[in-house]
């Protein structure tokens, strides 16, 4: 059974607050989007450079916060030891950070959390 973020919430993160899915609403946080006009904006990152890159809406919700903080935690120094070990690779390293992240969340927190790249299929975040 997977572990609950703390106060005790449900372990569906796209269960809404009033414990309905996402799905019963007609929304999928997870959808490729038709358009940006329907994306919450704290669904949608701003790059440098005035590029647009929509993000999984669990990073925002409060009851996964804490979790995702201590993943993230943890990926860094995952990254950080792999980093030392292969000092010749010197770009590439946001796709082993999100390989580890979504490994961990949902290994330890049952979260499905979508990559940038899985967020944004038709090109780079």
């Amino acid at each position: 059974m997977a572990s609950r973020a703390s106060n005790d919430a449900p372990t569906d993160p796209h269960a809404t607050l009033s414990g309905t899915r996402d799905s019963e609403h007609k929304t999928d946080p997870h959808a490729p989007a038709q358009s940006l006009e329907h994306i919450a904006a704290h669904d949608v990152k701003t790059e440098p450079g005035g590029l647009v890159a929509l993000r999984d809406p669990i990073e925002d919700d409060p009851r996964y916060l804490a979790v995702i903080a201590s993943v993230d935690v943890e990926v860094q120094a995952l990254v950080t030891a792999e980093k030392k070990a292969h000092p010749e690779v010197k770009v590439g390293w946001a796709h082993s950070e999100w390989a580890h992240k979504k490994r961990l969340l949902k290994e330890r927190h049952g979260l499905d959390w979508k990559t940038p790249l899985e967020m944004n299929p038709a090109g780079n975040p």
